[in-house]
């Protein structure tokens, strides 16, 4: 039923039962127990989803998140690294990375994550707005 979260949230529960090792049910876990506010739930879904599949970037995103949110950015950064050269990081995990990086007094290598995302999408105000906060730090 169209917008019965109990109904969704059953539903994914009995595919889990199904699936127990599919790490893209783990992390949708994860995201419905964020959305009813069971944060350690979540974090613990998010982090099994990425132990199930280091490739999940969804489930990637998801734990860095949660990393930066604490202020471990060498974490976040472990998590996002080998993502980032595979070049499988959407515009989203380009900032957290990039985020990750500024935190961690990378400057020079945030700025070329956050040009790069620039380059491809000149409006992405996020990368906009971080870079020019970069740009006033790291001077």
């Amino acid at each position: 039923k169209q917008g019965n979260f109990k109904a969704a949230k059953l539903s994914l529960n009995r595919a889990i039962n199904l699936n127990s090792k599919s790490s893209g049910l783990i992390n949708n876990s994860g995201v419905f127990s964020l959305v009813g506010r069971d944060f350690e739930l979540a974090e613990s879904d998010f982090n099994k989803a990425l132990s199930l599949n280091s490739k999940n970037t969804q489930a990637a995103l998801n734990v860095s998140y949660q990393q930066i949110l604490r202020k471990d950015f060498k974490k976040s950064l472990a998590i996002l690294e080998p993502l980032f050269k595979d070049g499988a990081l959407s515009p989203k995990g380009l900032n957290y990375y990039a985020i990750s990086l500024s935190a961690l007094s990378r400057y020079k290598e945030a700025k070329s994550v956050y040009e790069s995302i620039l380059s491809k999408n000149s409006t992405d105000d996020i990368a906009k707005n971080n870079l020019e906060v970069l740009n006033r730090i790291s001077k």
